[in-house]
């Protein structure tokens, strides 16, 4: 069992530096309250908290000081206003902290560091997967985002409608070791996909690819069709003997088939450029 804390009206531990929840009952306000008055805090645990739902920052995070983070019970996190040291790279910082921190919350389904956004996919249908891919305002200054299929798979059109809305996009990474399966009626997701051009788009990463899904497949189809700004698509998989399977030398080879919006999108495929 667990027990509930209740806050002053203003925290002030301006010398905290770890801080270690453990079955405490606090809302999402309070959680938010107490971070913003803990300004040079460098360890964070968050376990198996009681009625938090999300961790959001608000006020400024120096993420300098920020070493450790565990809040792996969390399943929304959002990082809003992040500040580096003046003599650090800010590119090198931003990227680097996107992947620790992401790895820290790794049974989030979504996650979001400024501009850049992880997503767990939800199946055709799902009520949180609408809610979120919904909010065009939401996704308007995304420029980075990363995708994993949930455990019954990713909606197609869930997937298209989240890269349509987020008009700053320039990178896309699709985790691609789930189950890609789409119940999405063929018709409907080819007229919703003939109505959109994806314009910012850069560059497509497929991780842990392991098996040709049909979804994933158009999926990638669709994006080499309808990102005329796309310079690369590497796709790196989970296992060099998966590559060379029959099914896989089929997929690959429909991939270079497909028609390319951009003339200067190449697909890179086991170190290979094509």
């Amino acid at each position: 069992m667990g027990f509930a804390i209740k806050l002053p009206g203003v925290v002030n531990l301006e010398s905290l530096r770890s801080l270690v929840l453990e079955r405490v009952g606090l809302s999402d306000e309070m959680f938010q309250d107490l971070i913003k008055g803990c300004p040079l805090l460098q360890e964070l645990f968050v376990l198996n908290p009681q009625g938090l739902q999300k961790i959001l920052y608000v006020e400024n995070v120096l993420l300098d000081h920020l070493k450790v983070i565990n809040a792996s019970s969390a399943c929304l996190c959002f990082i809003k206003k992040i500040f580096y040291f003046e003599d650090q790279d800010m590119r090198v910082t931003r990227a680097q902290h996107f992947e620790l921190l992401l790895d820290k919350f790794r049974n989030a389904e979504f996650f979001q560091l400024g501009s850049k956004v992880y997503r767990q996919l939800q199946h055709c249908g799902q009520e949180y997967n609408e809610k979120l891919s919904d909010d065009s305002d939401l996704c308007n200054d995304w420029t980075h985002i990363a995708l994993r299929p949930g455990f019954h798979g990713g909606c197609l059109l869930d997937m298209f409608r989240l890269l349509c809305n987020s008009h700053m996009l320039e990178e896309l990474i699709i985790y691609a070791n789930g189950d890609f399966s789409c119940d999405c009626n063929e018709l409907l997701v080819q007229e919703v996909f003939s109505c959109y051009d994806i314009h910012q788009l850069k560059n497509v990463s497929i991780r842990e690819y392991g098996k040709p899904y049909k979804t994933l497949f158009r999926l990638i189809e669709i994006l080499l069709e309808r990102a005329d700004t796309l310079e690369k698509l590497v796709i790196a998989s989970s296992g060099k003997d998966q590559l060379f399977s029959n099914d896989n030398k089929i997929f690959f080879m429909k991939l270079l088939g497909i028609p390319r919006a951009s003339r200067n999108a190449r697909i890179i495929f086991d170190g290979e450029i094509y």
